[in-house]
């Protein structure tokens, strides 16, 4: 990963996390460490898609894609089971309610 795409996803972490510890210090509940390494692997596929959809509208932030193709994989199954999700209950659910 370039440091373009580390340095504001580390920045975004750190600062989710410290949301999160303030959050947990405030209710006086115990830390999680799963949510704290959470936390960081989604402010970088934040980062990631914000360079994805800058990528498609502004030439220059294309060079940032390259490196990131585990992210691209990832966009592209979201799509994908949004998609199909949206069939699923559009198409084949029942609307009665």
């Amino acid at each position: 990963m370039d440091s373009v795409v580390l340095v504001p996803s580390v920045v975004l972490g750190l600062l989710l996390l410290i949301a999160y510890l303030y959050r947990c210090f405030r209710r006086k509940e115990k830390t999680n460490v799963g949510v704290m390494i959470n936390a960081f692997l989604q402010s970088s596929m934040i980062v990631c898609g914000l360079f994805l959809m800058a990528g498609s509208v502004y030439a220059p932030a294309k060079e940032f894609l390259k490196g990131i193709d585990i992210y691209i994989f990832i966009g592209g199954l979201a799509v994908l089971a949004v998609s199909i999700q949206g069939i699923h209950k559009d198409i084949f659910s029942s609307s009665e309610k």
